[in-house]
């Protein structure tokens, strides 16, 4: 059994490209993407015809500010991410899982709300299929994304610690 610190880790040995809050991945060579979401979302994209894969892990749901406008924010990681695998594969059809959301104890309980509605409705917007979720609780999640097959593992964590996280 592993010792009580290598449990608090996060993701981090977990093998495989961390995608931390804020960050878009895009892989064509299989490699697994790895996050760690409380009350953001990361959201999974993948195309089997290519193989392409991403994940956009963002914390909040949306800006209107141009000079904010980074992937933090659904409303501008989302588009991004969706045009990044459109852009490598223009014909294929995308599909998306969306894992995270939970409310965290003395945070902002509909923050993670927003953040699934957000990415719900520009996956909709954007004509991507939404083939799984795992939304919303108070527990955190560790997600592993196989990017070769497009499957993707959820580990549950009881309690929301800031080293889960940001390892």
């Amino acid at each position: 059994m592993a010792n009580r610190s290598e449990r608090r880790q996060g993701g981090e040995g977990i093998p495989g490209q961390q995608v931390l809050p804020g960050s878009i991945a895009l892989v064509h060579d299989g490699t697994t993407l790895v996050a760690v979401a409380g009350p953001g979302v990361a959201v999974c994209l993948w195309n089997e015809s290519s193989k392409v894969a991403c994940l956009a892990h963002f914390a909040e749901a949306a800006t209107y500010e141009t000079a904010r406008a980074t992937a933090r924010f659904g409303n501008v990681a989302l588009p991004t991410a969706i045009r990044m695998v459109r852009d490598v594969e223009p014909s294929g059809e995308i599909e998306a899982q969306i894992f995270g959301g939970a409310s965290q104890v003395g945070q902002n309980l509909s923050r993670g709300d927003e953040n699934v509605a957000m990415a719900r409705r520009v996956l909709t917007a954007k004509g991507v299929k939404i083939v799984s979720e795992d939304v919303g609780g108070t527990k955190g999640r560790k997600i592993v994304f196989q990017a070769s097959t497009g499957h993707v593992a959820v580990v549950k964590v009881h309690h929301l610690r800031a080293d889960d996280w940001n390892p």
